[in-house]
């Protein structure tokens, strides 16, 4: 049962003032499937859509229960991030979702909504990946990374989520270790425990195809939701969860491999070129290695069927695995790694 019911959902948003909203107002409230953490409520009004995010002292999903990540934390990371994001985005911040209104007592967020739109998620389970989106997502990753450096963030805000950083480095990498063999084990390993020092970036943390929106018939709109996991690390952390995504779908669609190797181009292209006084080589060959982590732990950890549920061959399985394994123990670029070994 939910921690929190469209009553009290319908009760906390007209008590807010400063929205200005009755509960005659109220159109419609129901419960937004698919979080494993928090709770969110679209609610529906003639004054427009919110979301009402609640981050629970006691995880959403009861298996993750004992995982303790402080409530306070993820609602303030969620908030700050948003704002920065935005900020980094400029003319762009739309793509990023406002926060109208913020409980920091009773730990949720009121996030103005967008309508008519589906996950990213559901056009790889479709057997589609809404090509027009790869090279955007290219720009505002790169225009997100480019304006977040750790020069560049607020020094009165702690970005370091340090919590949820390292049990997602425990689940991403630790975890991931023992689905290969030893010396691919070792590299996974020393991956995850050199990220932990990390201080390049403020990282989105979870850009994943289940965070990214789309309009619904439009081929200009996207949204980026959901970035409590956002933390100071590298550039590579963001790029592997993406683009695993896409490579899972391109072995799991091999008829548009052609078309997904340019489009994963000009989201490479799109992205540095967002980016200034980096070592391009280095954020290239790290990103690879995440990548090849990313291919391994997306199809074959426990958590495999959250994010490759529509992967129903086991052989595409272990073609990702196989494709990981080699990109780990190889000193690739990105370039080359969406291209000549993919």
């Amino acid at each position: 049962m939910s921690l929190l019911s469209s009553d009290k959902a319908r009760s906390i948003l007209t008590s807010i003032n400063s929205l200005a909203i009755n509960s005659s107002d109220i159109l419609n409230i129901e419960e937004v499937e698919g979080g494993v953490l928090n709770y969110v409520y679209r609610i529906e009004t003639k004054k427009g859509l919110f979301f009402l995010k609640y981050f629970p002292i006691e995880l959403k999903t009861s298996s993750l229960r004992d995982i303790k990540f402080d409530a306070h934390t993820r609602c303030a990371v969620e908030f700050n991030a948003i704002n920065i994001f935005r900020s980094a985005l400029g003319d762009d911040k739309n793509i990023i979702p406002p926060v109208l209104y913020r409980d920091p007592e009773n730990n949720f967020l009121i996030i103005e909504g967008v309508d008519k739109i589906h996950l990213l998620h559901s056009e790889f389970a479709n057997s589609r990946y809404a090509p027009w989106l790869l090279g955007k997502l290219g720009y505002t990753l790169g225009k997100m990374h480019e304006n977040t450096k750790t020069e560049n963030l607020p020094a009165d805000i702690d970005m370091s989520n340090s919590d949820m950083l390292k049990t997602r480095i425990k689940i991403h990498f630790f975890d991931t270790e023992k689905l290969v063999d030893s010396k691919t084990a070792e590299i996974i390993h020393e991956l995850g425990r050199n990220y932990l020092l990390k201080k390049e970036v403020l990282t989105q943390g979870d850009l994943a195809s289940y965070n990214i929106l789309i309009k619904d018939g439009d081929m200009h709109k996207f949204y980026i939701i959901d970035h409590e996991c956002a933390h100071i690390g590298s550039y590579a952390f963001d790029l592997g969860i993406l683009l695993s995504e896409y490579i899972v779908f391109m072995k799991n669609n091999p008829d548009k491999k052609e078309e997904m190797l340019n489009g994963l181009e000009m989201f490479r292209k799109n992205y540095f070129g967002q980016l200034s006084h980096i070592d391009k080589m280095k954020v290239e060959e790290e990103a690879a290695k995440f990548i090849g982590v990313e291919l391994i732990y997306r199809t074959l950890s426990k958590h495999k069927y959250i994010y490759t549920d529509y992967v129903t061959n086991f052989s595409v399985r272990e073609e990702c695995k196989e494709a990981g394994v080699f990109l780990l123990n190889n000193d690739v670029t990105l370039k080359e790694a969406l291209s000549s070994y993919l």
